[in-house]
């Protein structure tokens, strides 16, 4: 957060999400963090397909009730195609609902990573920063993680580079006091 230079992250989703929503309620922290001055922002992710798209506007719908001054922001997810262009396959209630959030929430872009580059990402389980950071040693660290060829190592290098930045500039473009730039 701006004031403390802290934040926490809960990753929250499937079939945990309505327990989340269970233990908000029960224990009324909305009312907590409103009288703390704690800023909650709500990634709603959504990926292609009408299951995702039910499940996002489900989720917040929840937030809305739940945690009503959370910020909001709706993440389209690209790994399994355009979710936009997709909704247009989707019955007309379900559609108008999501093109809806689209306009009413701020949207970040999560652009798809190669398929062969993504699989080897999340074996990793590696921060980007930390897969990015393998470029400085000619990919030596990259090849000896993945045990593939200096090619390969390198490509995925540079898609999580690529990807890193994009997510980057997306979420500073929502929250643009994570950019370090100082006010006067």
């Amino acid at each position: 957060m701006p004031q403390s230079k802290r934040s926490v992250l809960l990753e929250v989703g499937g079939a945990l999400a309505p327990l989340f929503h269970a233990g908000i309620t029960d224990l009324d922290l909305d009312e907590d963090i409103t009288s703390l001055g704690l800023q909650v922002l709500a990634l709603v992710v959504c990926k292609a397909g009408e299951d995702s798209a039910s499940q996002m506007l489900r989720e917040l719908k929840r937030i809305e009730r739940n945690l009503p001054n959370a910020t909001t922001v709706v993440v389209l997810n690209y790994y399994a195609g355009d979710p936009i262009e997709a909704i247009r396959y989707v019955d007309g209630d379900t559609r108008k609902a999501f093109l809806g959030a689209t306009k009413r929430y701020p949207v970040i872009k999560m652009p798809r990573v190669r398929p062969r580059s993504m699989a080897i990402f999340e074996r990793l389980q590696a921060l980007p920063s930390t897969v990015v950071s393998w470029h400085v040693d000619n990919y030596a660290e990259a090849i000896r993680r993945t045990g593939r060829p200096r090619d390969e190592a390198k490509i995925l290098v540079k898609d999580i580079a690529e990807w890193s930045g994009i997510m980057q500039d997306e979420i500073v473009r929502i929250l643009p006091f994570l950019s370090g730039a100082r006010d006067g």
